[in-house]
């Protein structure tokens, strides 16, 4: 039987939505959603504590990593992150593992700290850290499309200024057989290099003079999808990117052997990538993968959401209706 064991939920009326068909707002309210599982299935796959970090060090260190598609610094939580999800429809370009380095004594002494590490997502295939969340969106329209053909799924869609596209645009034509991705870009605003990077992997790019730049941009691609369910759309709003990026926080924890760091300092446009990084530690503190949790200072490009610190304690836990609950105040 086809059964995957994970879902989506509203963050507002906390509708639980079937794993049958896709949705990037929620039908019922539309507001928007998230992944959740069955931590009772991952249990008994996974178990819990010193057992759970064991099952995936052996995953990361062992010949099982050689296994396809194991390799993918994304794809080695899947039991994890998307329990029950057939590993043949992953879609991995080996995505992951980014180098987490130590910077130079000399920087040390001009910051005035004395311990700070780097995460370098640019090194994944389209040089940003989107590609996490966007090697599990494609993979789980893959999986839609195979399991379920009546909703004639064939085509992948976003709006972007440059990282998006790019990343849709080299995911979508490793399987371009299967899917085809549709951009829409504002006109002029988007740099050659990540144009090029749309269009040299097959996308098909609709440079769009809107009044109102990339929101407008969203705003008809959004209406587009909602014409056409055959269309899965990419952009942040889908939970599945959301749920990809979680693997950030898991390999900074793993790269520490199980350690939590004291800080994590994190840009944030619309909040997406904070929220897989909140999500992540919470469950792995749950979990037993970590002990504690850190504190995160997000310093915001998005003119609605104001700079801030998060205490993150274990008595935190995550809203349905706001990022946060826990201890916390605005710098």
């Amino acid at each position: 039987m086809k059964k995957v064991y994970y879902w989506q939920k509203c963050i507002a009326c906390d509708a639980k939505i079937s794993p049958e068909k896709f949705y990037y707002t929620c039908p019922k309210c539309g507001n928007l959603l998230l992944v959740e599982r069955d931590e009772a299935w991952i249990d008994k796959t996974v178990g819990r504590g010193k057992i759970a970090r064991q099952f995936f060090d052996n995953l990361r260190f062992s010949k099982k990593g050689d296994e396809y598609p194991y390799g993918s610094g994304v794809f080695m939580w899947l039991p994890h992150i998307l329990p029950g999800f057939p590993k043949e429809m992953a879609v991995s370009l080996h995505e992951g593992f980014t180098d987490l380095f130590e910077i130079p004594d000399w920087l040390k002494k001009q910051i005035g700290l004395k311990n700070l590490l780097i995460k370098m997502e640019g090194q994944l295939p389209s040089e940003s850290f989107k590609d996490r969340g966007m090697s599990v969106a494609i993979s789980e329209a893959i999986r839609l499309q195979a399991w379920y053909p009546n909703l004639n799924i064939r085509y992948v869609a976003c709006a972007s200024t440059g990282d998006t596209s790019a990343s849709a645009a080299v995911y979508s034509g490793y399987v371009r057989d299967k899917l085809t991705c549709l951009v829409f870009l504002p006109h002029e605003k988007v740099s050659p290099e990540q144009l090029f990077q749309a269009m040299a992997h097959g996308a098909k790019v609709l440079s769009i003079k809107h009044p109102q730049g990339f929101d407008g941009c969203m705003k008809l691609i959004q209406e587009f999808c909602d014409a056409h369910p055959e269309i899965v759309l990419l952009n942040s709003k889908n939970a599945f990117r959301v749920a990809g990026q979680e693997t950030i926080a898991l390999e900074i924890c793993h790269d520490l052997r199980w350690k939590t760091p004291d800080w994590i300092a994190v840009p944030a446009g619309n909040g997406g990538n904070l929220t897989a990084l909140l999500i992540s530690l919470l469950r792995m503190k749950e979990r037993g993968l970590i002990d504690r949790l850190p504190i995160f200072r997000i310093r915001s490009a998005f003119p609605g959401l104001k700079n801030f610190t998060v205490i993150l304690k274990s008595s935190f836990m995550m809203s349905r209706r706001s990022l946060s609950k826990g201890p916390g105040h605005v710098l």
